[in-house]
């Protein structure tokens, strides 16, 4: 379906410098901008010009800029789908030549290493140094620390885990740790890899082993924030007072850092960016895993499966984040509250999965789910031939939720960030 454009005399024309500029900057530079993830720059008048007739199909299609979530369903406070009126006015901006408009201003590029509402980083936790990739054409795990000592007690208002190598890093599932008296991170190896083609497993005992920290009483490093990065994922942030506090010494440990084949060394150098609030929290991010009970089922060559996560939930909570996970052979995903009370809380909706583009959805406001509600969600698997992102053509069995990251099983995944709930918290904006 075509979308109509508004009707404009010839003087009233759109142009870039005044009209679709500066939301053509903010929808599509953040990717398409040198050391972005996509494969060509949009940073100018003459990139977006040159390009206008490939811009005006990718909009009409809803393809770019890159959103999955269902919008009718649910929207969120960090969205970047387009709405219905700035479709119109950039397939207008085409239809018409795709003017500069000289006489006008033009707008300026965002600095995207800095948002402009929180300024440039106060930490940035980065790999020591770069980490190289060998080119076998082989998935690659590794689990790597960062160690970190502070002047002083931070706090947390927003994160962002930047990937140094953007066509390589697959995902990566993280915690920060505080450490005892008597561990020195820096003097513990920085890495260790995973074996070849699959992830062991993450082992708390294996990893403050070998990264020696248990502290001189014997006591494991204690965790105080967890969380992870996948394709598209962008950055964190939160209202006041919530966030969590960093301790003065500790680690960060990337548990399961997963790099894509690649036929030539690479190399990536990662890093965690973090902006400090100004006092204390006064209330710490809560992070929950939820995952249906099919250890070890079988998603059959040539058939689409479906499974299912019920979750019954103890105590009020407050959600800030939801992000649902499966892989490549996922089609849909859709998560629901039922309370108590009868009601239906729309959570997230996914109507066509997208491996490339997840997101850790952010609520407008802080979204009230009661004590005892039920958290209903429904996973769709598509393992056949006409799957374009089945990783087995021709396809071919696949195991799920084995208890590994590895993408040659499929997994289901539904994580909460939130809050313990309080009276009132149904009006504090995410912004």
């Amino acid at each position: 379906m075509f979308l109509l454009l508004p009707v404009y005399g010839a003087a009233q024309s759109p142009n870039f410098n005044r009209d679709v500029g500066a939301l053509l900057y903010q929808k599509c530079s953040s990717c398409h901008r040198h050391g972005g993830g996509a494969p060509f720059e949009l940073a100018s008048y003459q990139q977006f010009a040159k390009r206008k007739q490939f811009i005006a199909e990718v909009v009409q299609r809803g393809y770019m800029p890159p959103w999955t979530a269902d919008t009718h369903y649910r929207s969120f406070a960090n969205q970047t789908a387009l709405t219905d009126t700035e479709k119109q006015l950039i397939l207008t901006w085409v239809a018409r030549g795709a003017k500069q408009g000289r006489r006008f201003p033009a707008p300026k590029l965002p600095n995207f290493e800095a948002p402009t509402d929180l300024g440039p980083p106060d930490l940035v936790l980065q790999m020591p140094e770069p980490y190289h990739i060998p080119g076998n054409g082989r998935h690659h795990y590794i689990a790597y620390k960062i160690p970190f000592d502070l002047p002083g007690d931070a706090y947390v208002k927003a994160i962002e885990f930047v990937p140094g190598n953007k066509a390589l890093v697959h995902h990566a599932s993280y915690q920060l740790f505080g450490t005892g008296p008597g561990v020195n991170a820096n003097n513990s190896p920085n890495f260790y890899v995973f074996s070849a083609d699959s992830v062991d497993g993450i082992d708390d005992d294996r990893d403050f082993h070998i990264f020696q920290l248990y502290d001189s009483l014997g006591r494991p490093p204690f965790s105080v924030f967890h969380n992870g990065y996948l394709p598209g994922a962008t950055i964190q942030q939160y209202p006041p007072g919530i966030g969590f506090a960093l301790p003065r010494k500790g680690v960060l440990l990337i548990r399961s850092l997963h790099y894509s084949p690649t036929p030539l060394p690479r190399s990536d150098q990662s890093s965690l960016r973090l902006w400090l609030a100004d006092r204390p929290v006064e209330r710490t991010i809560e992070f929950a895993a939820f995952k249906p009970r099919i250890a070890g089922d079988t998603i059959p060559a040539g058939e689409t499966r479906t499974y299912y996560i019920n979750i019954k939930t103890k105590g009020d909570m407050s959600l800030l984040h939801i992000n649902p996970h499966m892989h490549q052979l996922g089609k849909s995903f859709v998560a629901w509250a039922l309370t108590p009370a009868g009601d239906t809380i729309p959570l997230v909706k996914i109507p066509q999965w997208d491996f490339n583009w997840q997101e850790f959805y952010r609520y407008e406001r802080l979204l009230h789910i009661p004590s005892g509600s039920v958290i209903h969600a429904e996973a769709v698997y598509d393992n056949t031939a006409t799957n374009l992102a089945n990783p087995n053509q021709p396809p071919k069995p696949m195991l799920i939720e084995t208890g590994s990251m590895d993408d040659a099983t499929e997994m289901m995944r539904l994580v909460f960030l939130y809050v313990p709930y309080k009276a009132g918290d149904e009006l504090i904006q995410t912004d």
